[in-house]
């Protein structure tokens, strides 16, 4: 199975995930934001990261899926709302 090495929002861990999804992160029923995490080996899975926009969030993931299956390292950005952020965002994960 084709891995990817993938380092967190956070800079401090690497994971070797097959692949990523995201889904909405709610606590005590307040919407935070959209949560990506990898899939591990061992069929567990990870956070990643915490982006506030659904786009961003399903950009990162379709990203880490792409490069996982050419087993590629990537960097989960950091979460902005600056839009001058967002866009090179965009720019990266439309690469």
């Amino acid at each position: 199975m084709k891995t990817i090495e993938v380092l967190n929002q956070d800079k401090d861990h690497t994971y070797e995930v097959t692949g990523a999804y995201y889904k909405e992160h709610y606590a005590e029923k307040m919407f935070f934001g959209y949560n990506v995490y990898g899939k591990l080996l061992n069929g567990r899975s990870t956070f990643l990261g915490t982006f506030d926009e659904e786009q961003d969030a399903q950009a990162i993931a379709l990203k880490i899926n792409q490069l996982a299956r050419n087993e590629i390292r990537y960097e989960v950005p950091e979460s902005s709302t600056d839009e001058e952020k967002i866009e090179k965002i965009r720019e990266i994960v439309s690469v």
